[in-house]
């Protein structure tokens, strides 16, 4: 950690066997590959100060994901009914170019009316 932290692995944990040796027994437990994960995701973190021995661990081994997302799957892609698809897209249009015609209208009718009336400054 001092190799990416430099003085601030110093700073924040000292340099003394105490430390080491809490860090060593702290990280007993965590595999190989989840140190690897770990160092991954120090270099990741936006963080310029180096993570605590519990912050270390969690960035090991990241939260399990959520069993209500782990085992159900997508419903299958339903298949395209292509003349439905069509007339609901006309229809769709139809009522954009009425809506965009009344809007258009409504604008023209409130801008008149404000050039009739008399400025009030």
């Amino acid at each position: 950690m001092a190799a990416i932290y430099g003085h601030k692995w110093v700073s924040a944990h000292g340099d003394s066997d105490i430390t080491r040796d809490t860090w060593q027994r702290g990280l007993r437990d965590i595999t190989t590959a989840e140190l690897a994960a770990g160092l991954r995701a120090v270099i990741a973190r936006p963080d310029p100060w180096p993570p605590s021995l519990p912050e270390f661990r969690a960035l090991c081994r990241p939260p399990a994901p959520d069993p209500a997302h782990v085992f159900y799957r997508a419903l299958p892609k339903p298949k395209a009914n292509l003349v439905r698809a069509k007339e609901a897209l006309a229809a769709v249009r139809g009522r954009m170019e009425q809506g965009l015609r009344y809007n258009a209208k409504e604008r023209e009718q409130i801008m008149l009316e404000l050039a009739a009336k008399p400025s009030t400054t």
